[in-house]
Parts: structure tokens; C-alpha cells; sequence
């Protein structure tokens, strides 16, 4: 049946209209965006860090960061902190805990300084710290406090109160060379910073102005006056000039020539200058910080406009700018740490409200427009014109577009014809609505089951296919003067029709104008053959378990036809599905991606092709990104500057200059794909930790009378292990901070078969029961192929034959008197030395062995708990603890807890039925055998034997 539902509104209600929309304005859906504004992130889960003053920070070969401050020493990892503190009876540590400056030479050394206490040096390969106390009290005694330091090849040169001190480095001795006093005719220069140029010239910052030492023909240096009059606090060198911060002023210096760069606010004192990879300068303020980008346009900080407001008011006391490997810049102030990812500002956000001035509104529907500007339909705000989107220098305007029935703001779905009409549904409203460029609208009533429509797609003929929640999919042929004729394919006409469903959420088009639709109940095709009859025959794809080549899942979300005309289908809970025909079966396969294959979420709800013919996929947990030729999945989440995690059905599009938008729960992404590099700086994997027997093994850790590592385990190529020291656990991870949403893979060599996946950045691999021979750990960045595979080379040895046949014939003959000797002797011993440490701890510190106790217990059933936990509730150095403990109980920290556990599994052994693998656990044992031993040890029998004797020991 023909039936024509469009009703033309009149004149009168065109002016309405008009007049409403110009009302309505004033309830404006806003956009919170301008890129300019810069956006930090605080480093607010390590208090160490957020609560004090950040002085220096500097990145080591490894990736670690390395930060100096007013409470010590730190080794940073974007997850965990090292603590480096100052020990005052102790050569080992460092002599101060402020530090003002760090610098790493070429031979892997950390050079710190201190404002009274001179240098000191970390080598970074074992993490074991030097000082220099002889050499210090000269550096003191000669330029008084220590401000700044800078090494170049075997040159370091430290920055005092009283003038430039020269030492050497050859062949690992320090010496002092030279010292350059800073007083002039013109009286004393205390200097603040100290760097220099590649014609080996020193450039000085003083209170009094910029000075330079340059060097001589007998190859000493003299001291030469460049810019006096103001304090200069901080100097910076770029591409043959050198750039200083002056009180309010920043200036650059080359070829004897001095240019005034920028004049900040008067109130301001800057302090502190970087220049970026970007060629972005920083400066930082007492007052602010600003950055200024390649044409020197100014970009100020707006708490209002961060991710987050500080109570203490972070942009005041800028004290520090690093840039690291990855391209994020690092800012330390008196109030604790941050950051800027370059890459967030490659994504636009945009937010939008209501005349409710409800904020954050779902994004549900998107369509780009001919005159280069964006449809945009919301849930609660209705459609709302995006203009000049393509123009990246002009102001973004927003163009409110009301309906009828205020009611439904809804939008869930939009299109368009041949003729530039436009076609959206709306959550509520039972009718299709249509307006052309004179925002003339009409009403189309497509079925009185009408619920939402979801898709409005038009093929090459200009006819339009609707898919719809509850009334399957509706064809709306168009006829002469707006008249359309309708035909609905539902799963109630199954007498004439095979549709499956009437829960229907997309369409797409294939070039050889076959019809894809996809449902709850699987993926239809309706070829172009079949379309033409009048009781056409759809094809149903469905999942078949065990099947090879099936669908991965029957719920449909998005189908998109990327250019090569590949069908990509996304799944709710099956992953992204790629559709090809295979012309040696006549039928259509399936390839599925799932997060088996590196995606951060199986539930695909919108799908777009960049110009390069990469899929990116709105999910539930972010954006990802597929190479179909390489089948490398990146991900990207609201830490890289999204506006969600969560996406929306259907809401992507790809703009016709090449950028794609992306709706999300509370907003709109938008960004360029080529823009979105996966690899633009140098990337480290690294092994950070290395557990054996549940023992974190550390540099001249006692590990079975040896020691296993002299170097750090992220700077150990080869470790060799005993028979026995088979259960290892290893913490790797991307040192990356500006992709921590990176997938990992691991494996090892000789005991996995396949790659294991991690689920982000960091990873644990865990191993037991490793049998003797060699093996190869290895990592690799699953989410960036580019990145260099990390190896550790493992040996477990083997028992040697001889020590086998010596125990052997040895215990033959004495093993009976060995064991009853043994046996008695441990007894007692025990005994005694239970007696005597009583009395001793009794009479030493009773209340510090009972803390112990208390915290031991308290952890007892946890595996990973560790002495830094232990030390840290103790409120004392790990040196100290291990120390004091060491004294009072003859155990090491990690003995005793060992200890304790051991006689709490003991106490329920004689007191409960537990079986002994529910004892392993409470006790805090991660491996049963290692329990076993540990036991046998202390007690001289098994825990089942100690078990059944158990009358033999209350």
C-alpha cells in the first residue's frame, strides 16, 4: 500500500520556528574547547611526590626518571617510587636530602648536587651512591653553597655563591681543576645556573646578569661581562642561541646580538625556561606558567580550564622543566609534580548542554554536512549544527536546531538524500523528521509500531533505509512530489520475509550494491538481486561454536564498507569482525578480533576508516585502532585525552578533510588520524623487579651464600640459578609515559608455547617448577610492533653428578645418626634460643619487636607483602629496620617474617585441621613445596608429619 504521511507546515509556523530557535539560543549547547589552553595531569597517587618541592628531574638510558627534591632522591617509573634518602651514619647514601640539579654523563652516572654538601654520584648501573667528602669540603671552603651543576665529556662544572669550580673526571677520580672566582671590579656574582655551549663556552646566570667564561689560547678561561643589570635565573641553549630568563623578561642571545623574546606580566619572576621537540618555550614563574608555541603565540594556564584545581594553587613556584623520551614535559613546583602528554592535545573535545544546563550530554548521532560543518544529534539537547569544524584557526559556532515536542531531544539517528534533505528520529517522537537548508521541517509516519530509529542510510538510487528498535527495517522509496512508498521487512511478516529480528541498529552498503543490516539475532544480506523482488530472500550470518571462519557474536552494533569494499562489523561482546567474501567456497568468511588480539574491550559500538584505511573502533573502555596490514591494534583512552572511555552506538564519522569524530558519553572527540603517531620518540621496555622464592632479589642481595645481582635486574643481561631457585615472578613494563594504555606481550622461551598478553603497561610473569637448562624471557610491545624486544637470558643449573653419588654414599652410612643427632640438636637449640632471645628482646626493646609482630600479622596471609611495606608502617630506613632486627634476633627483616609465618603455620598445624594447603596460603606462602622446605628446615620434619605427630609438640 502507497501511503504519503508528509505534511507541509505553514508560514506561520516557519516563523515560529525561526523565532524559537532564536529563543532558544540563549540555552546555547556550549563546547568547552580551545586547544590552546594547556592541559596538566598531577602525579597525585605517589604522595612523596604531590607534597613536596620538586627540584630537578632528568631521564636515565633505562627509561626510569629520576627526580631530586627537598626530601631526597627518587626513582619514578609512572607506577612506583625509589627512595633514595639521606643516611647520616652511613657513607652509602646521600649526605643531603635537597637536591637542586641532577645530570647523567656518558658513562652512566647520575651526578646530583647539594647547596652544602657539594656533588655526589649514582651509577646507575648498580644504583649504589658515591661521595666525595674531601672533595666537597674543598668545594665548600672555596665557592660556599652549591647552586648549579653541568657536565660536559670530562669537564663538570658546579655554579657557587662565590664563582665557577672546574673538576675533572678521568678515568673514574674526581679531581679539582680549577676554580674561577666571581668577583669582578664590579664587586660578587653569586651564581644560579651554569651551562654550556658547543664551542666550549660557559654561560653563567648571576643575581647581578648573564656572564661567560670563554676559553683562552693557554686553554684557562676568562671572565666576560654579556648582559648586567637584572638577575638571571635560568639559561637554556637551542639551535646557536642562547635564551635566559630575567625577571619578567625572556631574551635570546647569538652572535653578540641580545633580543628581547617576550615580556611577562611584571608581577611575574620567572624563574625557570625549557624548550620542547615541538619548539614550544616554557616558562615558569612565581606567579604562573606559560608556554609559547612556534610563532610564540602565548598559552597561559586557567585553573578552570585544567583537568584538575589544586586548593595550594599549583601554578605558582615553578621550580623545574624536563622533557623525556617520550615527548611528555615534566613540570616540578613547590607543590609536587605534573605533566602535559603532547598527545591529548591531538584530540579535540568538545562538550555539550541544554537549556536545563545539563552538562556533558551523550553524543548518539553524527553526520558531516556539505558546507563544512557537523551535525550533531544528543541525547537531552537535541541536533545541534557544529560549523566551520574543518577550519582549525577560526572559532568554533554551534547552531541550535529545535523540535516540536520539546520533550524530544533525543537524537538517534541522522541522514540525508540525494537532494540535501535531512532525515533524523529521535528517541520518543513516532515519526521521521525531515528538513532541507531553510530549516523547513515535515514529519514522516513510517509505521504506528514505530519505537527508535537507530540508522538512516540512502543507497545510489536516493532511497532511504531505516533501521528501528522494535519494527525491523523500513524501505522508503521516493516518488514525485515528496511521496514516498514503504515497505517494512520484520520478523512478525515471516510468511513472506526470513528477517530475523525486529531489533535493528544498522545498515551499510556494499559497491555491489548488496544491503547489510545488522540485528541482535546476526548479520542479514539482502543482495541487489533479492532487493528487487517483491518477496525477497535475506541471507543470516550467525555465530556457530567451534566453527571456523563464523561470526564471532550475533548482537550487531556498527557496519561500516571501508574503501577496498571490506565489510567491518562490530560485535556487543565478540569484538570487531572483518567480512570477506572467499571466491573458492562461494561464501562469506569471517575474521574476528577480540582482545586476545590486543583490544582493550570486546564490545564495538561505532566504527571509522581513516584515509590510510585503518579501522578505528568506539568502545566501551575507549578508542582503538586496527592496521588491517599488519593486524597492530593501538588503544587510546581517556588518559590520552579523550573525552570518554565509554562511546556511543553508531556516533562516528569520518570528516571529508580526513578527520574522524567519535561521540562519547559525555562528549565529542575529534582528531586528525595522521596526527596520531604511534611511535614519535624512543620507547624502553625494562624488567623492574625480579622475584625468586618469593625473595625480591636486589643488588648484593644474599641469595643461597651468593650474590646473583651486581648490577640492577633492568640493567642484567644473564643471571644463573640453582637447583631450587626455580619459582621466579618478573615485573616488566613500558617505560612510556606518554602511552601507558600500551599492551605487553611475554613469553618464555623453552617453557611457553605462545605470547601471553598483558592487560596495559605493566606486567608480572610468574614461573614455577622451572626444570634445569637455559631459557630466554622476552618482552615485546604488543601494541607497537616498532619498539625493541626486551631479553632476559635465564640459566636453572642442574645437581652435579658428583655432589648426587657423594651424598649418596656419605649418607649411607651416617644418615640415621645424622638424622636423630640432628633432630635432638635442633630441639634444643631451639629451646635455648627461644629462651634467650626472649630474654634478651625483653631486656633491648620488647615494644619495637612486638610493633614488628603486630604488622607481620596483620599481613601474614598476604604473598606480596614485602619489606619496604614492613619498614615504611615502621616509620624507619629498610637499613635501619634490618639493622636494629638484625641485633635484637639474629634474623634479617625478611628472615624474620619468614620466621613468623613459619610459627604460625606451625601453631595451626598442632591446633587445627586445616589442610596443609590452606596453611600454605594463610601463612602467606604463594608455592606449596617452597613452604615444605622452608618447614623441614625449621623444624626438621614435613608439615603432614608435623601434623600427625602434633600431640608430640603441644
Amino acid at each position: 500500500m502507497f501511503i504519503n504521511r508528509i505534511q507541509k507546515r505553514t508560514a506561520k509556523f516557519r516563523a515560529s520556528l525561526l523565532y524559537l530557535i532564536f529563543f532558544l539560543n540563549s540555552f546555547s549547547i556550549v563546547s568547552q574547547q580551545h586547544q590552546e589552553i594547556v592541559l596538566l595531569e598531577a602525579i597525585e597517587n605517589q604522595a612523596s611526590l604531590s607534597n613536596t618541592t620538586i627540584n630537578t628531574i632528568v631521564q636515565d638510558s633505562v627509561g626510569f626518571l629520576w627526580i631530586g627534591t627537598y626530601d631526597g632522591l627518587y626513582r619514578y617509573d609512572g607506577h612506583n617510587l625509589k627512595s633514595f634518602q639521606y643516611e647520616p651514619n652511613s657513607n652509602s647514601g646521600l649526605a643531603s636530602n635537597i637536591i637542586l640539579e641532577l645530570h647523567i654523563d656518558n658513562d652512566n652516572n647520575l651526578w646530583g648536587i647539594t647547596p652544602t654538601k657539594g656533588i655526589f654520584k649514582l651509577d646507575l648501573r648498580t644504583e649504589q651512591i658515591e661521595r666525595f667528602p674531601e672533595l666537597n669540603k674543598k668545594i665548600v671552603e672555596l665557592g660556599g653553597n652549591t647552586n648549579s651543576i653541568y657536565i660536559q665529556n670530562k669537564n663538570i662544572w658546579i655554579a657557587t655563591n662565590l664563582g665557577v669550580i672546574q673538576l675533572t673526571n678521568t678515568n673514574n677520580t674526581l679531581a679539582l681543576l680549577q676554580f674561577y672566582s666571581s668577583f669582578t671590579k664590579n664587586g660578587n656574582h653569586p651564581i644560579n645556573k651554569i651551562i654550556c655551549d658547543d664551542e666550549s663556552r660557559v654561560w653563567l646566570g648571576t643575581n647581578t646578569g648573564l656572564f661567560c667564561l670563554k676559553k683562552t689560547k693557554s686553554k684557562s678561561y676568562d671572565w666576560q661581562e654579556v648582559y648586567l643589570g637584572t638577575s638571571v635565573f635560568d639559561l637554556k641553549k637551542r639551535n646557536n642561541k642562547i635564551y635566559f630568563a630575567s625577571a619578567n623578561h625572556i631574551f635570546s642571545y647569538s652572535k653578540d646580538s641580545i633580543s628581547t623574546i617576550k615580556t611577562i606580566h611584571q608581577q611575574n619572576l620567572i624563574r625557570r625556561l625549557s624548550i620542547d621537540s615541538q619548539n614550544n618555550l616554557w616558562s615558569g614563574s612565581s606567579k604562573s606558567l606559560v608556554v609559547f608555541n612556534k610563532t610564540l603565540d602565548q598559552k597561559t594556564m586557567n585553573t578552570k580550564k585544567c583537568s584538575f584545581i589544586r586548593p595550594d594553587n599549583f601554578l605558582k613556584d615553578i621550580r623545574c622543566f624536563y622533557e623525556d623520551s617520550s615527548g611528555v614535559v615534566w613540570i616540578g613546583t613547590a607543590h609536587g609534580l605534573f605533566k602535559y602528554n603532547y598527545k591529548k592535545s591531538l584530540f579535540k573535545r568538545y562538550y555539550f548542554t541544554n537549556k536545563d544546563k545539563r552538562q556533558g550530554l551523550p553524543i548518539s548521532a553524527l553526520l558531516p554536512n556539505t558546507n563544512q560543518s557537523l551535525w550533531v544529534g544528543t541525547e537531552g539537547g537535541g541536533l545541534v549544527s557544529l560549523d566551520n569544524i574543518y577550519n582549525q584557526n577560526s572559532n568554533i559556532t554551534q547552531k541550535y536546531i529545535a523540535l516540536l515536542d520539546y520533550k524530544n531531544e533525543a537524537i538517534t539517528a541522522i541522514g540525508y538524500d540525494k537532494r540535501n534533505t535531512f532525515f533524523y528520529g529521535t528517541r520518543d517522537l513516532q515519526q521521521l523528521v525531515t528538513f532541507n537548508s531553510d530549516l523547513e521541517l515535515r514529519y514522516i509516519n513510517t509505521s504506528s509500531n514505530y519505537k527508535r530509529y537507530m540508522d538512516i542510510e540512502t543507497n545510489s538510487k536516493g532511497n532511504i533505509w531505516l533501521a528501528t528498535i522494535n519494527n525491523g527495517i523500513t524501505h522508503l522509496e521516493k516518488k514525485d512530489n515528496n511521496a514516498f512508498n514503504i515497505t517494512n521487512y520484520t520478523k512478525d511478516l515471516s510468511k513472506n520475509h526470513n528477517f530475523p529480528s525486529n531489533v535493528v541498529r544498522s545498515i551499510a552498503f556494499d559497491e555491489n550494491k548488496n544491503i547489510w543490516f545488522g540485528t541482535d539475532k546476526g548479520l542479514v544480506l539482502l543482495t541487489d538481486t533479492e532487493s528487487k523482488k517483491n518477496n525477497p530472500v535475506f541471507e543470516v550470518f550467525q555465530h556457530k561454536a567451534n566453527t571456523k571462519n563464523s561470526i564471532s557474536a550475533d548482537f550487531i552494533l556498527p557496519i561500516i564498507t571501508s574503501t577496498d569494499n571490506t565489510i567491518w562489523i562490530g560485535t556487543f561482546g565478540g569484538g570487531l569482525n572483518k567480512c570477506h567474501f572467499n571466491e573458492k567456497t562461494g561464501t562469506y568468511d569471517f575474521t574476528a578480533y577480540t582482545t586476545k588480539d590486543g583490544l582493550q574491550n570486546n564490545t564495538i559500538k561505532s566504527l571509522a576508516e581513516d584515509d590510510l584505511g585503518n579501522i578505528w573502533m568506539g568502545t566501551n573502555s575507549g578508542i582503538s585502532k586496527l592496521n588491517p596490514k599488519t593486524n597492530n591494534i593501538k588503544n587510546f583512552s581517556k588518559k590520552d585525552g579523550l573525552t570518554d572511555n565509554v562511546f556511543m552506538d553508531l556516533s562516528a564519522t569520518r570528516l571529508s578533510n580526513g578527520m574522524l569524530a567519535f561521540g562519547g558519553q559525555s562528549g565529542l572527540t575529534i582528531f586528525k588520524p595522521s596526527e596520531i603517531k604511534s611511535n614519535n620518540f624512543t620507547t624502553n621496555l625494562a624488567i623492574t623487579k625480579l622475584e625468586i622464592n618469593n625473595i625480591e632479589i636486589r643488588v648484593n642481595t644474599n641469595l643461597n651464600d651468593r650474590i646473583l645481582l651486581k648490577n640492577t635486574i633492568s640493567n642484567t643481561q644473564n643471571i644463573l640459578l640453582k637447583t631450587g631457585e626455580n619459582n621466579i615472578a618478573i615485573t616488566f613494563q613500558n617505560l612510556n609515559y606518554s602511552d601507558q594504555n600500551d599492551i605487553l606481550s611475554y613469553k618464555l622461551e623453552g617453557i611457553d608455547k605462545d605470547w601471553r598478553t598483558t592487560k596495559n603497561a605493566l606486567g608480572i610473569a610468574k614461573y614455577s617448577n622451572i626444570p634445569s637448562g637455559d631459557y630466554i624471557f622476552k618482552i615485546k610491545n604488543f601494541s607497537n610492533p616498532d619498539v625493541k624486544t626486551k631479553t632476559l637470558n635465564i640459566k636453572v643449573q642442574s645437581a652435579h653428578s658428583f655432589a648426587i653419588l657423594y651424598i649418596l654414599f656419605f649418607s649411607i652410612g651416617v644418615a640415621l645418626i645424622i638424622y636423630f643427632k640432628t633432630r635432638y640438636s635442633k630441639k634444643q637449640k631451639s629451646k635455648i634460643s627461644s629462651t634467650n632471645l626472649e630474654a634478651k628482646i625483653s631486656a633491648v626493646d620488647q615494644d619495637f619487636i612486638t610493633k614488628i609482630e603486630q604488622e607481620i600479622i596483620i599481613e601474614l596471609s598476604n604473598p606480596d607483602f614485602t619489606v619496604s611495606q614492613l619498614v615504611q608502617k615502621m616509620g624507619l630506613s629498610e637499613y635501619l629496620c634490618n639493622k636494629k632486627l638484625k641485633k635484637l634476633t639474629g634474623f634479617t627483616t625478611n628472615s624474620y617474617i619468614r620466621e613468623q609465618r613459619l610459627l604460625k603455620a606451625s601453631e595451626l598445624l598442632r591446633a587445627s585441621n586445616l589442610t596443609i594447603a590452606e596453611i600454605t596460603y594463610k601463612v602467606g606462602f604463594r608455592d606449596l613445596e617452597y613452604f615444605r622446605n622452608c618447614f623441614k628446615k625449621k623444624y626438621g620434619n614435613t608439615p603432614s608429619t608435623y601434623q600427625k605427630n602434633k600431640t608430640q609438640h603441644t
